[in-house]
């Protein structure tokens, strides 16, 4: 099976077709055949030997038996963009920190093949919050030091690299937004202070219920040596405190860690190292899989079940639900300023075709694996408990924005004075997010132009110089181009932080222009400082019912709990599960089979 860009737009006009012949032979409407193309079935969850055709492999925690040592084999499809989590605009900068530099908190590592959303500490051995949630107070944890190198030269970590972390972030980066009060009124901590050498404080303007979550998020507040700020240069090298230390970058063609022996978690990582040479193409990292050159995290949806039947070997793991949502955001200049064309381009959007296309759920089906697929709303649909089903009955009467209807979409084109198509641009990078991400904006575009009340016209910039500082990341920008674009999978910290962080004028990445939707602001503030669990959970629902009538974006994608395919030599693989930090949440718990190993490598 091809996986180019070919392939995509192969099959979106084969089932196009299909669709429109469907509806044009049995006399359906469009919704009415839109169900036949649909996916069902299926259930969600980690255990041994899943589905009725067995293929899946069992799920345990074989730490017991891991014998360290041992360089895990993997790659990486774009460059690093430096060292510095604080040196650049994208999540590609902070690659390299990821394994490098602590957080105060991170999510607990589990091994029951599903992810949890339970926090601990990282540098943090504890915290408490006072009784006004104003006063949140972190104690430090003993025995960790910097890296053994000058100029760190394994001191202990403080509380003073905590503070001068903080105001790194807060000066450089873009998510300081979320955070500082004196960067938006949104955001909570007033200030930070050691009162000792193991003791953080942070002042809060407001009760902020999801500070902790957001804290554990490698996006946000990493922390950093004092000494980078002149006696080393964080650009070109690091000196940590995490689970890995860099051993050997090449520009553009591989980066080496070796495990940190300091790592106050003892006796991990497992392995010895992790070794990432750069490997652009899919064919290529594919090949490399196949031989056993690279060890997981390769294949594509579209490829498992082919890959797997080639080599039995292999071990085939199903995944969560992802908490992404890819959406269409708007610069809010012509002619979508108003809601109900905004509402029109939702009801324009086949979201069912677009995941039935890219997903392949059916084939997992068919081969009897469980494969269900969920719709995003307004958060992702891996938020256990917040999310809603956006055409589901809880969502009421405004689910009908979330689907197919393209008499109804018409007819508010219509209402917002436009008779004819609507010429307009879709902006997205093409470089920086990668290929999966290039789909996707390709089907999107062929399903709007598909709908004949769009005259969609594709327009790429360059990720770094033209979309992260005009487009993603809005500020003066939002509000200051006529249009729409397409936000990437944004993974959010917690359900209500991230509807904050998109959604609310204050919000680093805001989708919403300032004063655009005043009581949007109003809803997601009130549900930060809510410290009851289920009057929350009432609350961020009503928001994403509420959302759908001034459409601030269009969240068009899918999730499904997918599948992926490990070499039977990685112990561990499949069922540890962490955060979204896997260099410092399940890497260091994978292990090297040698014996494994030399069994299938000279069979």
């Amino acid at each position: 099976m091809s996986s180019g860009q070919g392939y995509w737009t192969q099959t979106l006009a084969r089932r196009l077709s299909r669709r429109r012949a469907l509806a044009a032979g049995a006399g359906l409407s469009a919704g009415a055949a839109l169900a036949l193309a649909g996916c069902g079935g299926g259930s969600d969850g980690g255990a041994s030997t899943q589905g009725e055709s067995g293929l899946l492999a069992k799920v345990e925690d074989s730490s017991s038996r891991a014998v360290p040592g041992g360089v895990y084999q993997s790659f990486e499809a774009n460059d690093i963009q430096g060292m510095d989590p604080y040196g650049g605009s994208s999540a590609r900068a902070q690659f390299v920190s990821y394994f490098c530099y602590p957080r105060l908190v991170k999510t607990k590592t589990s091994f029951t093949g599903t992810r949890t959303e339970e926090k601990e500490g990282d540098l943090a051995e504890g915290w408490e919050f006072s009784g006004d949630g104003l006063t949140l107070t972190f104690k430090l944890r003993q025995g960790a030091i910097w890296d053994r190198r000058a100029p760190t030269n394994g001191r202990a970590v403080d509380a003073e690299d905590v503070l001068f972390s903080a105001d790194r972030f807060l000066r450089l980066s873009p998510n300081a937004n979320n955070f500082f009060n004196s960067k938006s009124e949104a955001a909570p901590i007033l200030s930070l202070s050691a009162p000792d050498s193991r003791t953080v404080v942070m002042k809060l303007k407001f009760p902020y219920v999801p500070l902790i979550a957001t804290l554990s998020r490698a996006l946000n507040i990493q922390i950093m040596p004092r000494e980078s700020d002149g006696k080393f240069d964080p650009k070109n090298e690091v000196r940590g405190a995490g689970p890995w230390m860099v051993s050997n970058y090449q520009a553009s063609t591989i980066i080496e860690f070796r495990r940190n022996p300091d790592w106050y978690v003892k006796g991990r990582p497992f392995l010895e190292g992790w070794s990432a040479p750069i490997v652009p193409e899919y064919p290529t990292q594919l090949a490399q899989f196949r031989a056993g050159n690279i060890w997981g995290g390769v294949v594509r949806q579209e490829d498992i079940l082919s890959v797997k039947q080639d080599i039995p070997a292999l071990n085939l793991f199903k995944g969560d639900y992802g908490i992404g949502t890819p959406a269409v955001f708007f610069g809010f200049q012509g002619p979508f300023k108003d809601a109900r064309v905004r509402q029109a381009l939702s009801m324009a959007i086949d979201r069912q075709l677009l995941a039935d296309t890219q997903s392949d759920s059916a084939k997992f089906q068919a081969a009897g694996l469980p494969s269900t697929i969920r719709l995003n709303n307004f958060i992702g649909a891996g938020w256990e408990g917040y999310w809603l089903d956006p055409t589901g009955k809880e969502m009421g009467d405004a689910a009908k924005y979330f689907r197919l209807d393209l008499a109804e979409a018409r007819k508010l084109l219509n209402a917002a004075g436009i008779t004819g198509k609507l010429s307009t641009k879709l902006f997205y990078p093409h470089n920086g997010y990668g290929t999966v991400y290039q789909q996707y904006v390709q089907l999107l575009h062929g399903i709007i132009q598909e709908s004949n009340l769009f005259d969609v016209r594709l327009n790429p910039l360059d990720y770094q110089s033209d979309y992260i500082p005009n487009i993603h990341f809005g500020g003066q920008a939002i509000g200051a181009w006529d249009g729409m674009a397409v936000t990437p999978a944004a993974q959010g910290d917690e359900a209500g932080h991230q509807l904050l962080a998109q959604y609310h004028s204050g919000g680093n990445a805001s989708r919403q222009p300032k004063g655009e939707d005043p009581r949007l602001d109003q809803m997601i503030d009130a549900q930060i400082r809510e410290t009851d669990v289920n009057k929350r959970i009432a609350m961020i629902k009503d928001i994403q019912r509420y959302m759908v009538t001034t459409m601030i974006a269009v969240p068009f994608h899918y999730q499904a709990a997918g599948f992926g395919l490990s070499w039977p030599w990685v112990g561990n693989a499949g069922a540890v599960r962490g955060g979204n930090v896997p260099p410092t949440e399940t890497y260091p718990y994978l292990w090297f089979d040698k014996v494994t190993y030399d069994k299938v490598k000279g069979a």
